[in-house]
């Protein structure tokens, strides 16, 4: 006997498209930033990002799905600073974990302006804020995704 059924996404699969998706945006707002700092003159747009990234972003399947099912009907002002003041927890657990686990952590602000302990960066919020909405239409899309499993 053969039938199709549809099966949803597992978790595991979107902690691999929530890792997947936050490294690439962040190879390309490094490679912009750069592009940038050079007056628009290096076209090289050197992007970069750290492999600890991906399971820092993967963690969103976890972390940020269930924040943005209990947000759904909420102002998009009020989702969206909810969300970055998590973003910024997490960011900063991620680094202090890694500071005291390998000896440092991979992104290092504390040579910048407006950091805390270089470890977060407040002047970040507009981007952080902008990428959460980015990561809402993700989740949105991963839950209409269906695997055809045939037997």
């Amino acid at each position: 006997m053969v039938w199709d059924s549809q099966l949803p996404l597992s978790i595991w699969a979107r902690f691999l498209a929530y890792g997947a998706f936050g490294c690439c945006f962040e190879i390309i707002f490094t490679g912009m930033k750069h592009w940038i700092a050079s007056r628009l003159r290096d076209w090289s747009l050197l992007g970069k990002s750290y492999i600890w990234m991906f399971p820092i972003y993967g963690v969103a399947a976890f972390l940020f799905e269930p924040v943005h099912n209990f947000l759904r009907q909420e102002l998009w002002l009020a989702r969206g600073l909810i969300y970055v003041i998590g973003l910024y927890v997490v960011e900063f657990a991620a680094g202090w974990l890694l500071r005291i686990s390998i000896g440092k952590c991979p992104w290092d602000y504390s040579q910048k302006k407006y950091h805390f302990k270089g470890l977060i960066r407040w002047d970040y919020a507009p981007i952080w804020f902008g990428f959460c909405f980015g990561l809402e239409q993700l989740h949105d899309f991963l839950l209409r995704v269906r695997i055809s499993m045939i037997e």
